[in-house]
């Protein structure tokens, strides 16, 4: 029974004895790291000086000048992994945020927020600002885009006379007209797939001046090919224009009794393709 017994206090001091030392450790570390911090804010020491000093890489000691700066870490006493933001500063910081990124939900980056909070007196992280986000459940996303001043009163009743204009139309005398544009370092797909963790890199060897416009006129009445249709490079004026009406007109894809919409894009719409319009009805 005395072995037992001699053996379990010797169990229980060598417990003790690794408590302490990693206790010890502990706060030797969080001191070493603390005094990382300290040397690069408040001596200006570089952080390449800071790293060579002291036998760490310049992420490592940019890491830790971080961690001091924003006071995430308790200083030299280590503490847990959270941050110092009390609740009574958190209760003032979380509505102003709301208010900033719900006022304007694309404005702003996690680096932009921390540098307008911080000028509001609120010292917080990206990395603060990140779980606070996921606490409320929110994420990055591509919005969904409304521009105010298409809806004013006078777009709305254009909108309304179109409506009640076109409704008695035959449909298949109606031709649509539009342009779209293809510009080459623009033309690709959003996303990619890769290891998650990890930035995905893609190498293009398109031409970056290489852009060009199309104009479609789409129409019901020219089964099954609902489309004609003119592509060019580098060019898209009111002559573009002009030129596409007389192919169409030639090609028989506009006839008398037809009516042809258009938007109010400047190149239909300027003071010399109203001649050309002129001019073009006397072949129709």
């Amino acid at each position: 029974m005395s072995d037992i017994y001699s053996s379990e206090i010797d169990n229980d001091g060598f417990s003790t004895m690794v408590k302490q030392h990693r206790n010890r450790y502990n706060s030797l570390a969080a001191m070493y790291r603390w005094s990382i911090g300290n040397t690069c804010v408040n001596y200006g020491v570089g952080l390449s000086k800071t790293s060579k000093f002291y036998g760490i890489s310049r992420q490592n000691a940019y890491y830790w000048r971080n961690k001091y700066l924003y006071r995430i870490h308790d200083g030299d006493q280590g503490g847990d992994r959270s941050t110092d933001i009390d609740k009574f500063i958190k209760s003032m910081m979380e509505p102003i945020l709301w208010k900033t990124v719900t006022d304007d939900p694309d404005g702003f980056t996690l680096r932009r927020l921390v540098i307008y909070l911080n000028q509001l007196g609120f010292k917080v992280s990206k990395s603060t600002l990140s779980r606070t986000f996921r606490r409320w459940r929110w994420s990055w996303k591509v919005p969904t885009r409304f521009n105010i001043n298409k809806y004013s009163p006078d777009n709305i009743e254009r909108y309304i006379n179109y409506i009640l204009w076109i409704q008695n139309k035959p449909w298949l005398k109606i031709k649509y007209l539009d342009e779209c544009h293809f510009v080459s370092r623009h033309v690709h797909k959003k996303l990619g797939i890769g290891p998650v963790g990890k930035r995905i890199t893609v190498v293009k060897s398109c031409h970056i001046k290489e852009n060009y416009s199309l104009t479609a006129l789409s129409t019901l009445s020219n089964y099954p090919y609902p489309l004609y249709f003119d592509i060019r490079q580098e060019s898209n004026t009111q002559w573009d224009f002009a030129k596409f009406l007389t192919v169409c007109i030639e090609e028989q894809k506009l006839v008398d009794g037809g009516y042809l919409i258009i938007d109010n894009a400047s190149i239909h719409s300027g003071n010399d393709i109203w001649r050309i319009y002129a001019f073009l009805l006397e072949f129709i």
